[in-house]
């Protein structure tokens, strides 16, 4: 990657990460200025190696997707994250969960993600599968992307327990918007619940 400054597609493999660190990776990322995706999925960043990952990519203009789910990341990060949205004016897709595998950004983590989509003209799909988000974080998802400004087209939400009424808003928002379609909404539960098929 130091190597390759021109790099348009980055997957990390673990193994090299960890020998070399977040901070070099995040230093050497933010020199990748034609960068187009990163996939740092199932590393476990945590919530300062996704607010050190997010501040290196602040400077490039060109990132149109980020892949992030197994990292580790909690509302924090997802804070960290939040503030990459708002700048970035080339990120399209976020997903920071899929295939079960996902993180812990909770409630206040959604709602920080939920607020900054409201300053991004780009993004959109958003993947928050297995995040760990209730009732209140999907309730604020809800109230944005109802907004017309908002330009996203997918929202993945499964294995979250975001309850029955959370669900009928985000289906209520994404009937106003009507160009959003929700995956997953056969795999959320009630809190408290374990998320299954229904």
């Amino acid at each position: 990657l130091g190597r390759s400054p021109k790099s348009r597609v980055v997957v990390i493999d673990p193994r090299r990460l960890y020998r070399a660190g977040v901070s070099c990776l995040a230093y050497t990322l933010s020199m990748h200025t034609t960068l187009l995706s990163l996939n740092l999925s199932t590393y476990p960043l945590g919530d300062s190696g996704a607010a050190a990952i997010s501040a290196s990519l602040s400077n490039v203009t060109t990132l149109e997707e980020l892949i992030l789910h197994g990292c580790q990341i909690g509302e924090a990060g997802a804070g960290a994250l939040a503030k990459l949205i708002k700048a970035s004016r080339s990120l399209q897709i976020l997903i920071l969960g899929m295939n079960g595998s996902g993180n812990a950004i909770g409630d206040a983590g959604a709602t920080s993600i939920a607020s900054a989509l409201a300053t991004n003209p780009k993004l959109l799909s958003l993947s928050l599968w297995k995040n760990r988000i209730g009732p209140s974080g999907a309730t604020c998802l809800a109230s944005r992307v109802a907004s017309r400004d908002c330009l996203l087209q997918k929202l993945y939400i499964g294995e979250n327990p975001i309850g029955r009424e959370a669900l009928r808003c985000l289906t209520d928002a994404a009937a106003v918007h009507g160009r959003l379609r929700l995956y997953g909404v056969d795999y959320v539960s009630d809190p408290g619940e374990p998320a299954v098929k229904v």
